[in-house]
């Protein structure tokens, strides 16, 4: 994460944490732990590794697994 603030500076570090700690507790919430498991596993690699903030096909597999982890709801009825 130390390229993230680097790059995008302090305020804009502290926005994707946030962003993606409450993208987190949500999915939680509304019972998406497949989506939580993915997320936590991509921010446990990330804080090792720089190529999820610097190749731009893992910031699409974040931004994706992000989405539909926010999308997913328990209610599977279309009606």
């Amino acid at each position: 994460y130390a390229l993230l603030v680097v790059e995008t500076g302090f305020f804009g570090a502290l926005f994707f944490v946030s962003l993606t700690a409450y993208s987190i507790y949500r999915i939680t919430r509304n019972g998406g732990w497949f989506y939580s498991v993915a997320l936590l596993q991509i921010v446990a690699l990330s804080s090792f590794d720089h190529y999820f903030f610097t190749i731009p096909q893992t910031q699409l597999l974040f931004i994706l697994t992000l989405m539909m982890g926010l999308t997913y709801t328990k209610d599977t009825n279309c009606l």
